[in-house]
This record gives C-alpha cells, sequence and structure tokens, in this order.
C-alpha cells in the first residue's frame, strides 16, 4: 500500500532513534564502580549534572522515595503517578547495600538540584514540581564514601493524564465545510447501494412467507442503483442535534407483499425517495459504545409510482428508518499492519484491538462546518467480549396476514353485538371465541384476490370461520321454546373490496351481489345443527311463520327464501324427513340467514392506515444483515480534555483535523508501557560502530541489549513547538538473562513539522538542558572508561546511515501524494498548514476531492 511505505520506518523513529538523537546536547554520565571520567579540579561531585560512577547491581542499596504529609506521615511514590504542581516535603528511605551512605540528593538529572537532610531513620528535603514539562524527573542520588553513588529515577506526570482504562473525549476532530461533503456524495451512494443489496436480501430471508419479491435496481453488480441528491450540513431548528441532512433515492424498486398466499401489495420498477436527518451518536441500548444512526423521527419516505397501499409501506419504513445501532468500529492491529503492507511487528503487541468512539457535534456543526469528534481506545485481546448472536429486526416486518385477522375478528365482533342488541328479544346470548385475548378467534381458511385495478382497490373472494360461538334463542310467541348452541364453529363465505383513498386511509366494504345474478353472495353456515326444544316440525314451521310476521318483516323473503323454505316443509309431511331436517335445523338456519342479513347490510368501514402500522416498531438490527461482527466496545469511563478544541475554519482551507495529546500519549501508553521490552542491540552497534565495542568487548552467548520505558512518551502540544518528551528510558545490557550495566536517558526534543510543497518533512532538535545521560548500574565497570562525549558525537554522525538520510535531511518526510486518491489536495501552494496549542494538533487541509472507498482499501 502506498500509505504504507511510510510506517515502518515512523515506527522506529517512534521507538529508537529520537532517544539516542537527544544525547546530542545531554549532560555527560557516570562510571562504574572501577572507573570514571577525571573531573576538573574545579568541579565537585557533590556540582548539580556532575558525573558520578555507578555502584553494580549487587552493591547497590535499596533507595526508596516518598512524600510527607502535614502529619510527617511518610508514603512512597511510584513512576508514573501524578503529582501537583508546587513545593512537596519529599523523603529519602535507604536500606542496605555493600556501603555507607555519605550524602543524598535529590534532582532533575540535570542544574536544578537539592541535598536531602538525614531526619531520623529518612533523608528529607522540599522539592518542587511544575507543570512546565509534563513528566518530571527525579534523580535520587545516594553518594557513598569513594566517589559513586547509588541511583534512582522516578518520574512524575505533572499534568493529567487518561488512564488505561479512560475514553478520550474530544479524542480527534475533523471539521469540513460544504464544499468537502458535497465530495462524500458518490462515496455515500456506493456504500448505500452495497448497504441495501445485503439488507434486502436479508429481510427476503427473514420473511420469506410475507414478502415473494424485494428487489432494486437493474441487476447489473457494475453500476450503482443508489442516487444520493443532496448530501448538506444540518441546520435545522426541527433537529438540532442532527450533523447531516441526507435525500437519497433507491431506483427502480420491486415490492410484493403478501396475503393469504395472494400478491396483495405489489409494485416494480418504482423509485422510493428517502429523506431524513442524521444524528450521529456513540451511546446504544444499556449505555453500551457503538455506532449510533439516529434519523430523529426525520425520515419521509415516498415512491415514485402509486400502487394498492403505497401509503401503509411509506408509512412503515418511516417508523422503521429511526434508530440504527451498528457495532463500534474496530481494528485488529495485526490485520491493521498486514493491510499496510507491513511484516515487522517492532515489538508491538499486535493483538491489541484499536476502538473507534465516533460521534457528530452539533454544537460545533452549522451550515459552513460539519463537526465530527472521535477517541480512540487500544483493548487487550485478553478483554475482549463478543456479542452474542441476537435476532435479526428488519423494517418491513409487518405480519400482514395477522393484521387482516385481526380486522375480520373486530368485524365480527361488531356483527354479533349489533345483532344481539337489534334482535335483543329474540336472542338472549351471542358470543364467541375462548375469552383469551391472546388468541385469534376467527381464522381465515382462503383468501383469493378476484380482480380490482391494484392500485386503488382490490376484490377479494373470503371464506373465514368464527371459532367457538355460543347462542341461545328464545319464543317470543310466548311458548317457551328455548333454541340454542354452544362452541359451534361459523364458517362464512362473501366476497370484499378494499379501497385506498390514498388519504392515509382504506374503506373495506361487502359485496353484496359479486355475479349479479340478484341472489345475495353470502353464506353463513355453522358447523353443526342448534339444539332445540321445539317438539316437533310443524311446531318449528310456526315458530318460524310467527318470528317472519311477527319480528321478521322487515327482511324480503323473496332473497331470503323463507317461503321456498316454509313450501319445502310442507311438502315434507308426506314423505319421510331427510336427515338434515332434524331438530335443530330450520333454527340454525333461520340465525344464518340473521348473519347473512347483518354482513349484507353492513356499512363500509373506514380504517387509518396508520393504525395497521404497530405503534413501537422494532428498531432494524442491521448488524446481523451487513456481516458486521465486531468485539463489543469495553467498558471504560470518560476522561475529559481540559481545554477544548478550536473548531475555528482557518481562511483559505476547507477542512481542519486536531489531535489531542491525551488521546495520542494514551495510545503511546498503551503500545509502548505494560513492561514491554525491545532488544536493540544491532541498532546501537551500528550508530556507536567502534565505540560499541568497547563498550561491549566481546561478543558472548546470551548477549543482548534491551530498551525499555518505565513511563512512556508523551507529545506536549501545549505550546507553537511540538515537544516528544521521554524521561527515564533505560537501555540494559545483559547476558545470559543477567544485567551488566544499566543506563538512562532523559531526552527531550522539538518535532518540528515543515511544509515543503507536497511534501510534510519532520525534523528533530534536543533541547539541552532538558536531557541527560546517567549510568544508572555498571557490573563491568567498562563505561567508566570511555569518554561519552565521543560515543555521542560518533552516533549523532551514524544516524543518516540508520535511515537512509545525508545529513540536514529531515528525518522522514510525508509525501501528500501518496495520499491518492484517497484525499486529493489542491493545486496550491500550500494545501496543508500545521500548527499546534492548547494540548491539540491542528492540520488545516485545503481538500479537492474525498473517496472514502479508496481510503478503506489501503485501511
Amino acid at each position: 500500500m502506498r500509505q504504507g511505505k511510510h510506517l515502518p520506518r515512523i515506527i522506529l523513529l517512534f521507538l529508537l532513534p529520537w532517544l539516542l538523537l537527544a544525547v546530542t546536547s545531554c549532560s555527560g554520565g557516570g562510571g562504574g564502580s572501577g572507573g570514571g571520567l577525571i573531573l576538573a579540579s574545579s568541579e565537585s561531585l557533590y556540582d548539580p549534572g556532575a558525573s558520578v560512577d555507578a555502584v553494580s547491581f549487587g552493591d547497590a542499596s535499596h533507595v526508596q522515595l516518598g512524600i510527607l504529609d502535614k502529619d510527617g506521615q511518610f508514603s512512597t511514590v511510584s513512576n508514573g503517578q501524578y503529582m501537583d504542581p508546587g513545593t512537596h516535603t519529599m523523603a529519602v528511605k535507604v536500606e542496605g547495600g555493600t556501603y555507607p551512605v555519605d550524602r543524598v540528593f535529590l534532582s532533575d538529572g540535570g542544574s536544578n538540584q537539592v541535598e536531602a537532610r538525614k531526619k531520623g531513620d529518612l533523608y528529607v528535603c522540599d522539592y518542587t514540581f511544575n507543570e512546565e514539562n509534563m513528566l518530571e524527573t527525579v534523580l535520587v542520588q545516594v553518594f557513598h564514601p569513594g566517589g559513586f553513588a547509588t541511583k534512582e529515577k522516578y518520574v512524575f506526570r505533572t499534568i493529567p493524564f487518561a488512564s488505561d482504562n479512560e475514553l478520550v473525549r474530544q479524542g480527534i476532530g475533523v471539521i469540513m465545510t460544504q464544499e468537502v461533503v458535497d465530495e462524500l456524495k458518490d462515496d455515500l451512494a456506493n456504500m448505500l447501494d452495497n448497504t441495501f443489496t445485503r439488507v434486502f436480501d436479508c429481510i427476503k430471508e427473514q420473511q420469506p412467507s410475507l414478502i415473494d419479491e424485494l428487489d432494486y435496481g437493474d441487476g447489473d453488480p457494475n453500476t450503482v442503483d443508489v442516487v444520493v441528491n443532496t448530501l448538506d450540513i444540518a441546520d435545522s431548528s426541527t433537529y438540532p442535534d442532527a450533523v447531516l441532512h441526507v435525500n437519497f433515492t433507491i431506483k427502480d424498486v420491486s415490492i410484493t407483499m403478501k396475503l393469504f398466499s395472494e400478491d396483495f401489495i405489489e409494485t416494480h420498477d418504482n423509485d422510493l425517495a428517502i429523506d431524513l436527518y442524521i444524528k450521529i451518536w456513540d451511546q446504544g441500548k444499556g449505555d453500551n459504545r457503538c455506532l449510533v444512526l439516529d434519523t430523529l423521527d426525520s425520515a419521509q419516505v415516498s415512491f415514485v409510482n402509486d400502487f394498492f397501499l403505497r401509503g401503509l409501506v411509506e408509512d412503515a419504513l418511516e417508523k422503521s428508518i429511526t434508530t440504527i445501532e451498528l457495532p463500534p468500529i474496530s481494528f485488529q492491529l495485526g490485520k491493521l499492519m498486514d493491510d499496510l503492507g507491513i511484516t515487522k511487528d517492532y515489538g508491538i503487541d499486535l493483538t491489541k484491538y484499536l476502538f473507534v468512539d465516533a460521534y457528530g457535534i452539533p454544537e460545533d456543526t452549522g451550515p459552513d462546518a460539519l463537526a465530527m469528534g472521535s477517541g480512540l481506545f487500544l483493548a487487550e485481546q485478553d478483554d475482549l467480549m463478543w456479542p452474542e448472536a441476537g435476532q435479526v429486526s428488519t423494517f418491513l416486518q409487518l405480519d400482514m396476514d395477522d393484521m387482516f385477522t385481526g380486522l375480520l375478528d373486530d368485524m365480527v365482533r361488531g356483527i354479533m353485538e349489533t345483532t344481539k342488541e337489534k334482535y335483543s328479544e329474540f336472542i338472549h346470548e351471542l358470543t364467541y371465541g375462548d375469552d383469551n385475548p391472546d388468541t385469534r378467534d376467527v381464522s381465515v381458511n382462503f383468501m383469493q384476490k378476484e380482480g380490482g385495478d391494484g392500485c386503488t382497490y382490490l376484490n377479494f373472494h373470503l371464506n373465514f370461520t368464527v371459532k367457538a360461538v355460543d347462542i341461545e334463542a328464545v319464543d317470543l310467541l310466548g311458548y317457551g321454546y328455548l333454541v340454542s348452541t354452544h362452541d359451534n364453529d361459523l364458517t362464512i363465505d362473501m366476497y370484499i373490496k378494499m379501497v385506498d383513498n390514498k388519504d392515509g386511509s382504506i374503506v373495506i366494504s361487502v359485496i353484496d351481489d359479486f355475479d349479479g345474478d340478484g341472489i345475495w353472495d353470502i353464506d353463513a353456515r355453522f358447523a353443526k345443527n342448534f339444539d332445540s326444544n321445539i317438539p316437533n316440525l310443524q311446531d318449528c314451521i310456526d315458530w318460524i311463520k310467527g318470528l317472519v310476521d311477527g319480528y321478521f318483516n322487515e327482511l324480503d323473503p323473496d332473497i331470503y327464501g323463507l317461503k321456498d323454505y316454509e313450501t319445502k316443509i310442507e311438502q315434507l309431511l308426506q314423505n319421510p324427513l331427510p336427515p338434515e331436517f332434524t331438530p335443530g335445523f330450520l333454527e340454525k338456519r333461520l340465525v344464518e340467514i340473521l348473519i347473512e342479513y347483518q354482513i349484507a347490510n353492513m356499512d363500509p368501514t373506514t380504517l387509518n392506515t396508520m393504525d395497521l402500522v404497530p405503534e413501537t416498531v422494532e428498531p432494524p438490527d442491521m448488524s446481523e444483515c451487513l456481516g458486521l461482527l465486531s468485539p463489543v466496545f469495553p467498558d471504560v469511563s470518560v476522561f475529559q480534555s481540559s481545554s477544548p478544541w478550536d473548531f475555528t475554519m482557518q481562511q483559505g482551507y476547507n477542512a481542519r483535523i486536531a489531535i489531542s495529546q491525551y488521546n495520542l500519549n494514551q495510545l503511546i501508553s498503551r503500545l509502548l508501557g505494560g513492561g514491554r521490552e525491545w532488544e536493540v542491540e544491532d541498532f546501537l552497534s551500528t550508530l556507536m560502530g567502534d565505540d560499541f565495542k568497547k563498550l561491549i568487548p566481546e561478543q558472548k552467548v546470551g548477549e543482548k541489549t534491551i530498551m525499555y520505558f518505565p513511563v512512556p512518551p508523551v507529545f506536549d502540544l501545549r505550546a507553537s513547538k511540538v515537544r516528544l518528551i521521554a524521561d527515564d528510558v533505560i537501555l540494559e545490557y545483559m547476558v545470559n538473562g543477567v544485567a551488566q550495566w544499566r543506563v538512562s536517558l532523559d531526552v527531550d526534543m522539538v518535532v518540528d513539522l515543515k511544509v515543503n510543497g507536497d511534501n510534510i518533512d519532520v525534523f528533530l532538535e534536543s533541547i539541552p538542558s532538558l536531557c541527560h545521560f546517567h549510568v544508572m548500574r555498571d557490573n563491568t565497570g567498562s563505561l567508566g572508561l570511555m569518554d561519552h562525549s565521543d560515543v555521542v558525537e560518533e552516533m549523532i554522525d551514524n544516524i543518516p546511515k540508520i535511515i537512509d538520510k545525508s545529513p540536514g535531511d529531515p528525518i522522514f518526510s510525508i509525501d501528500l501524494k501518496d495520499l491518492e486518491p484517497g484525499i486529493v489536495l489542491k493545486d496550491v501552494t500550500d494545501p496543508v498548514e500545521v500548527s499546534s496549542r492548547d494540548g491539540y494538533l491542528y492540520l488545516d487541509i485545503e481538500v479537492e476531492d474525498l473517496d472514502l472507498s479508496a481510503l478503506r482499501d489501503d485501511f
């Protein structure tokens, strides 16, 4: 990868060269107990910055630094802890060792030095800490008679730092103008095209019985079938939390949704326009951190061409396009390095995961700039948790069969209530169902589409059963006869018409004469005869006549065939009664006729289509559909930067990137801390040449020189000059795992970033007064025999050899052309400006074009 070619050199420089470059102006170190540098006669062994020999590991005393509170209580301190700027009473405990204690000094390793006076079993002094350098070094030197000392170093943080389990808020920020945002339209179209292809397939897999067809586009995988019409920075008083306003079209959508296996909602090659505002946030359900896209209920959905129940589908989509909770953005470092073409690990634990906590910043987003923020967090592989696979919930998840059965249930209940109310003197009881509100008491046997224009209305032949009907009817003529039935299923066959009013409502009406033959096409049949106390057929006929003449005279006897029934009954008196004319049959038929009459005269039912969509539609969980499986964001607390970043767009630039020193330093700590060690023997031998042979006279089996950081280095971005500070960097020579000598470097340098045409050149310049070189232990005595100034000079001469550069060249350069085609800068004199202040590094950029696809391919 083109962008990867700088990274190995950057990482190498991160770990090694800048540490050794700092020695250019560092104060001299001490020799071993077997000898040392000869001091000038005017220089005292106890002067600040003077060289003093280091004792061997076995001869060293145990030195413990602590702080005394106002009550004189001693508490130990540790490397890397925070120390309030100001003066503190420090105390040193010295125990054991080969040699007696002469004097004890605390210093910064250079010119600032105070003596700790003996007080009981402690050595006590006042020592002042300041926040100027972020890291404050305290070199404790316990002098022994004979001109050598036991040395210990402590490094304190004098400004707040994010701990390892804190997420830095405002870690990295980006602002961009509408001009830059416009360049993202094609990338967004490609992303949406890929997303909807996978989501549509996923929906079909989840709802095969409901959705017969759900597709879009022209079927050519080489064309993009989503068009982003507008991608604007949000500026809405209605949706103040939104940062983007998006309007896009999904082309040639085809949908076929079934109702009892019949094509019910159907449209083909129909463009779908979606308009919405988006809030980008990082708090999901249960306050877990992830990538949340919230439309703030702003979605407006519209198909170009009309179809039956178009409004219902649009409403379902609008209710479903609410909050999309996606997994957090994360990368495994090893895979990221592989993608960048980097095969060497440089001693970094590549099993770690880098998490990105991304969010929009509405308070900094306005009509002229889009503001996005993020925090970066490194997690250990062993600390990761993976989400459990859940049920995929998708938009358009409507159970049309159940929805329509519910309508029938309501319709039947209305018919029953009307019949009982109208014929209350005749019908004493009329109920159905099992009284369980969680079960349907109406079931559809079949529903066949029988014409319609497919857009405004549809006709259906419907056959359904009402379960467990209970009826009790009494004699209105005073005979006391009782007709009843219990748990009797009623099957109804009829025709209905559904009309879509296109105003958010539909009308359902009964087609009384579907075939036009003058006879009602409605049939109601109970599964079994009624129980009857009418003793004989003649009494039954008389009972029916009485009902017809005295109570049901409004019924049309020609239509309902009452006279025909009477004639047939009279004829039956002369013949054996057929099986169907058992007691209760005529009573059953009479009630069936009443029900048919009520259905035939039922008023059309008008329904609001919005009532058909559930009040709460589960937000679509598209992570499974998209195959986006990543670890859960670690459970972390938040560290807030002490100073806000500056999101003022600079004149002449259309984008700004802000990088927080807190987030940068935490990442360095996670990468370089934790007791990690690096072998640097080859590197040192190249830098030091013959002097390294003096340092290590002959190669030994099991020999190695390691480097490690008791306190990881930090960047200081508070002023206009970028500083890189690494105090107490340890170099230790080991043979067969046994340390032979140890040296400590305090490194403080300026990182100068200069824009040179299409390059950003990086120069390092040490700060002499803040760089120190100390020999901490020396078993061999070899360090005391060397002229350390010669070693430094040799190292400086050989540094270009390490990085293939000539003297005076930048340590490395970033070629801005290597960012293409992901980021194309404008052809201007200064397309990038670099600055720092208040804890942030700022990159102001003049962007010509953005290609997120290319950037994604590189990473």
